[in-house]
């Protein structure tokens, strides 16, 4: 169990040998049919490298390029393992930044699966039917723990493929500013505003991910937004003022005066009346 009480143990998760429960006196659950499971994983590795070394040295008609797949095949199962023990931590930041959004533990026991048991028992039936003259104990053995392990990951992937993941990596990425973006305001299903201190506002296409149109005006940073109706919008900026602008033109329609410090904040009370807050200590109904 050397994988299975080290990464288990000491990472605390949902499928490890120790529990995220914890008993009256604050210590966490050992849950044994976990501690059962991850020793037979841990002897079907062990059996995929004692038949490697067996292949090696027992079987010297097989191709080398059959021993280079099945290092292969034990080195990728190893850390498939590895990561099925530590119940995706260590998998999760290879994941992000490959852009991957979420994954369920059923995925990685499917993945431990495929990259490593049925090819272990495909290679193990052609050396053994093709370059081996009866059946080795190493070849049994790593038959048997491949087969039960098949059984096993199948079994918890079918119950845990619903256990989700989230990495953390975002759906799009969207570069429009030259300076810090500070607000952001909905205008319907297919576009958004970003304002930022770069002194712009910007329409910007969710889908596509470019900018429709920019809107200038402001003479320092644009700290907030608001949606007014469907075609009209207000900022407020840290030149002190407040513009309210048409979706279609790229110039304000009318400029608000009157605080004296950064507007930090917009908010529609109806369809004629906002109100505003700003760093002067001032909130003001318009």
């Amino acid at each position: 169990m050397v994988v299975g009480l080290l990464v288990r143990y000491f990472k605390p998760a949902k499928r490890g040998l120790k529990s995220e429960e914890t008993d009256e006196f604050g210590s966490p659950h050992i849950r044994a049919s976990h501690a059962v499971h991850s020793m037979a994983a841990d002897i079907d590795i062990i059996c995929d490298y004692v038949f490697l070394a067996e292949v090696e040295n027992r079987y010297p008609r097989v191709p080398h390029f059959l021993w280079i797949m099945q290092l292969i095949t034990t080195l990728l199962g190893t850390l498939v393992y590895v990561f099925i023990a530590s119940d995706g931590h260590l998998l999760n930041p290879i994941l992000k930044g490959l852009g991957v959004r979420k994954f369920s533990t059923g995925d990685m026991l499917v993945l431990g699966i495929l990259v490593e048991d049925l090819p272990q028992i495909v290679l193990t039936a052609i050396i053994v039917s093709f370059y081996a003259d009866d059946v080795s104990y190493g070849a049994l053995m790593n038959f048997t723990t491949a087969f039960y392990d098949v059984a096993i990951k199948t079994a918890e992937a079918f119950d845990e493929r619903k256990d989700m993941r989230h990495t953390g990596a975002s759906m799009k990425i969207y570069r429009m500013h030259y300076g810090p973006v500070t607000a952001l305001t909905k205008c319907n299903d297919f576009v958004f505003l970003s304002a930022s201190l770069d002194e712009t506002i910007k329409m910007v296409s969710i889908e596509g991910g470019h900018r429709i149109k920019c809107f200038f005006g402001h003479k320092n940073g644009v700290a907030c937004l608001a949606k007014v109706d469907e075609n009209k919008f207000l900022s407020g900026s840290a030149d002190y003022t407040i513009r309210l602008w048409d979706m279609s033109a790229p110039k304000s329609l009318k400029t608000y005066f009157g605080h004296v410090d950064c507007v930090n904040s917009i908010t529609m009370l109806d369809g004629y009346r906002f109100v505003s807050v700003s760093h002067d200590h001032t909130a003001r109904v318009w």
